[in-house]
């Protein structure tokens, strides 16, 4: 076996498996999978709905402000 081979027995393995993970994770480019790229951006930013808390309101219909603390 001569020494070009020997090396170059690796080097082919290790392109090989670099374009394999290459392949495997790039991102999709056609539309669908922008759109749901966008829902899943947007759906990340909202506010999940177990952390909301009721607004209230005074008995006339006006929303009363909430105090936040000793300063507000």
């Amino acid at each position: 076996m001569s020494p070009f081979v020997f090396l170059l027995v690796p080097v082919v393995i290790i392109v090989l498996a670099s374009l394999v993970l290459w392949v495997r994770g790039r991102q999709p480019t056609n539309m669908h999978s922008g759109i749901t790229g966008f829902q899943r951006e947007m759906e990340a930013l909202s506010p999940s709905p177990q952390t909301r808390k009721p607004r209230r309101f005074e008995s006339d219909g006006t929303s009363r402000p909430t105090r936040r603390g000793p300063d507000a």
